[in-house]
């Protein structure tokens, strides 16, 4: 059976995430500019105010070599 998330848990578990990938690298700032994603919006997924598009989605999956489920 399929469970859905909250979508609040779905974002904040997302940026929490997100921020300890960027841990493997050595400047968020670093992070963004490899990605071309704005560092606002880039702070915006981290702290779980916003989901990336499915294209950025796929990129940050793709440049931290993870999967795309890294939002659970």
């Amino acid at each position: 059976m399929l469970v859905w998330e909250d979508p609040v848990s779905v974002l904040l578990n997302f940026g929490k995430n997100l921020r300890k990938l960027c841990t493997t690298r050595p400047t968020i700032t670093h992070v963004c500019r490899d990605l071309d994603i704005n560092r606002v919006q880039f702070n915006r997924y981290m702290s779980g105010h916003s989901f990336p598009k499915p294209n950025v989605l796929d990129s940050i999956c793709r440049y931290f070599d993870v999967d795309a489920r890294i939002y659970v």
